[in-house]
This record gives C-alpha cells, structure tokens and sequence, in this order.
C-alpha cells in the first residue's frame, strides 16, 4: 500500500509541470472542497489504519451520513508527508498532498483535480521533471485504489440500529442522554450529542413526551469527549418516531 507522497517517483513528479497547463474547470471541485471543509463539525470523525511499503498509515476520515467525505492519511514515523483525499460518490475528487524533498528539505504541494474519475489536472510546486503521457493512467489507477483501500479501512458506517420502547426523559450530566425501557422490558441510556428538527423538539420540553412510545435510531461512533479523556466509543440517538 502507498500513499501518494511516498509514490511520486521522477516520472510522476514530471507529470505535475506538464499537467498545470491543463485547460480544466475546476469550480466544482473548489465548491465541493469548501463544503465539506465548511462542515468538518457536523460530520462523524472516524479513524483507522492500513499497511503501507514503510509500515503503517493512519487515517482520518469524516463521514456525512455514514459517507466518508474526505480522509487524511499519513504515514507514520518513517514516511514523509501527508495526503488529503476529497471524495464524491466514494471516488476521489480532489487530492492535496504535501511533502518534503529527502535531499533539499523543500516541501512540496501538489494539487490533484479529477473528472470523470480519472486525473484532468495537476498543480505542483516542482517544476523541475519532464512529464510522460503515459503516467496519467498509472497514478490515476493508484489514488483511486487507495480509496477503495481506505474506504474499507474507516467507513461506510452500518446504518443505525433501531430501538422500540417508551421514553422515561432526558438525563442531564456531562453530556444528554436520553434514556428508555425497550419493548424487552429493558433499561436503556444513549447519548445525545447531535439534534434534528424531531429530537430538538424532545429537548426542549422533555417532560411532555414520558411514556409515549417511540422507535428510536442509534449509532455507535468515536467522539472526542473531553470528559472522557479522549476519543471513546458510544451509542447516540440520531433520529427518534413517536407511535
């Protein structure tokens, strides 16, 4: 498994001068970039980690609806440099990765742009290769099964389990969680970290829906809880359906 900043050999640095040229527009990709860097907060941080040729990368990936969005990846302590992948529909879309050079200690910037899932341009701060034709096919084919790679690594998350019982209300401590006796007969307690239009409701005057009925969805996910020294794992009330 490589990385983009551990691929780029003397050919494939060459196709960053050439491609710069390329006549591609690219304000799709600036609007789907500030979008998703606009709504980082809303969406579900999830980490994992894949093999690499130089030991082990770790990734960043930032789910919208259980969707991976973007992932950062980034080698560990004998790699160099890291990569930030910009998806739409699972593929990539745009690819930003930095780097330093192993011999002047220059760090380099390269900006990836694709359409119709293959690479129509290429930024980079070196300019210093003569490019080949041939080398848009084979880096094309290796950031594509990087995501497939990562993807497999951080996400889809499964879709929400749904829970049937009654509310009992909303427990206030360092963090909501709103508790209920499932169908079971079984005491429950999730948390409740993110709101829609339906739970917003609940929040805002619990005490009138204790003891109606209600399907809740729940996910479980890794959040950063400061009261919990760090990132841990729960289970959180996405959506609730009153009967």
């Amino acid at each position: 498994m490589k990385t983009m900043t551990r691929l780029l050999p003397v050919a494939f640095l060459a196709l960053a001068a050439a491609a710069a040229h390329a006549e591609v527009d690219t304000t799709h990709h600036k609007a789907v970039y500030n979008e998703i860097n606009d709504n980082l907060e809303s969406f579900t941080k999830v980490t994992g980690q894949v093999q690499g040729e130089s030991g082990p990368i770790a990734l960043t990936a930032w789910l919208e609806s259980g969707v991976a969005r973007k992932i950062v990846a980034k080698p560990g302590s004998t790699g160099n440099g890291v990569d930030e992948y910009y998806l739409e529909g699972a593929k990539p879309l745009f690819v930003f990765g930095m780097r330093k050079n192993d011999e002047t200690g220059e760090q380099i910037e390269e900006r990836i742009y694709f359409v119709g899932g293959e690479i129509a341009k290429w930024l980079s701060t070196d300019k210093s290769f003569v490019p080949q034709s041939e080398d848009y096919i084979g880096f094309t084919e290796q950031l594509n099964a990087n995501v497939s790679t990562f993807l497999a690594a951080v996400g889809p998350l499964p879709p929400p389990q749904i829970v049937a019982g009654t509310f009992l209300g909303i427990e206030q401590g360092d963090y909501a969680h709103w508790r209920m006796r499932t169908s079971a007969g079984e005491d429950v307690s999730f948390f409740l970290l993110k709101t829609n239009d339906a739970l917003d409701l609940v929040f805002a005057d619990p005490k009138q829906y204790e003891g109606r009925k209600c399907s809740v969805a729940v996910k479980t996910s890794v959040e950063e809880l400061e009261s919990a020294g760090g990132r841990v794992e729960i289970d959180q009330i996405v959506d609730v359906t009153w009967q």
